[in-house]
């Protein structure tokens, strides 16, 4: 009897053992059989309209325009994203009246009957639909300026010019006084970088490097190096963006950047209504817009902070000294804003005389 009842048990544990096989194939399969039937079909869609490179002044409209593959399947809906924003599509067509300068991403999410869903997406570069406004400012006051001064930034704090200079192993921090051109402080950078701008941004100053993707923070008061940071890109000019800092690395593009850790939190790209304005260098903040010196020109461009479109241009060619009238190097470069009094001072690499000037 024992071997009997032995027996038995283990003919139903195998008699269970094959059922939860059983059962277990059959979900497999079922599960093979659907990622195989999904496996057979392409996205269901691409889009024919706009294609890649597509050029349009801000405030005109383009198609979009779908190409749906046909299968067993139905689109049950569609979400249209601009530059990871959802866009409540009206018709088939997107204006571009909000949209920034340069390239803007589209994006096309398709949720189908079977569960699947695709995704396409694609670019269109947006210039300005205003041509910007060139003026030429008028001469306030001449300063004297460090003829060996390879100016990168300038600021004005409290009655003083705070300078950053580049060159390796002669990149510095300076503070002057502004009336004597007097040298009231002073910090070397090491001398394996090149200085580039700087920025003040509570109490503290910020100043870049240009390839070497390090970024070196001071106590405003003594100099006193607090930080160092890495960053990716090049760095040339920067100021400040509300509680951020916005920072230039010779293209057209702008970084936002989080002063607490130096990192990437946005980007700016700059057009007029021709295309990008390339060059990018020093930075300054002037009553809401970004005044940027466009490295070998005698321009500085006025930026929309919203949009990066370029408002106006302001023509320096008077201001340059007779020694630099074909610069190589020592071209126009820095730019800083008296806020209490509303002065602006601009100068240039290695010039002999740094301006205050006034534009209408």
């Amino acid at each position: 009897m024992k071997n009997i009842f032995i027996i038995s048990l283990a003919l139903m544990l195998l008699a269970v053992s094959c059922t939860e096989n059983t059962e277990t194939n059959k979900k497999e399969k079922s599960v093979t059989a659907t990622t195989e039937k999904l496996a057979q079909y392409q996205v269901k869609f691409d889009i024919e309209q706009p294609r890649l490179g597509l050029v349009i002044t801000r405030g005109k409209s383009f198609l979009l325009k779908l190409n749906v593959f046909k299968d067993d399947r139905n689109i049950d809906s569609l979400q249209y994203l601009v530059n990871d924003n959802p866009y409540l599509l009206i018709g088939d067509s997107i204006n571009t009246k909000n949209f920034k300068a340069g390239l803007n991403i589209i994006v096309v999410k398709a949720y189908n009957s079977d569960g699947s869903k695709d995704i396409q997406s694609t670019e269109v570069k947006v210039i300005s639909d205003i041509k910007p406004e060139i003026k030429y400012p008028k001469l306030v006051k001449k300063y004297p300026h460090d003829v060996t001064a390879y100016t990168q930034g300038l600021i004005y704090i409290n009655g003083f010019m705070y300078e950053g200079t580049g060159q390796y192993r002669e990149s510095m921090l300076k503070k002057i006084d502004l009336s004597s051109n007097e040298l009231i402080q002073s910090y070397n950078l090491p001398k394996e970088v090149f200085g580039e701008g700087i920025v003040e941004h509570n109490g503290k100053i910020y100043q870049l490097t240009w390839q070497s993707h390090r970024a070196f923070e001071y106590d405003l008061k003594t100099f006193n190096l607090i930080h160092e940071f890495q960053y990716d890109t090049e760095g040339w000019g920067i100021t400040n963006y509300g509680d951020n800092l916005i920072m230039s690395d010779g293209t057209q593009n702008l970084f936002i950047l989080d002063p607490e850790s130096f990192a990437t939190i946005g980007k700016l790209q700059v057009y007029d209504n021709v295309g990008p304005i390339n060059n990018l260098n020093e930075l300054e903040w002037i009553n809401g817009k970004i005044w940027a010196n466009v490295y070998l020109t005698n321009t500085i461009v006025i930026i929309n902070p919203e949009t990066g479109f370029v408002e106006q241009k302001l023509d320096l060619t008077n201001f340059v000294p007779d020694t630099y009238a074909n610069p190589h190097d020592n071209v126009l470069n820095g730019i800083a804003y008296d806020q209490k009094a509303n002065k602006i001072y601009v100068t240039g690499k290695r010039w002999p005389v740094l301006y205050e000037i006034n534009i209408e």
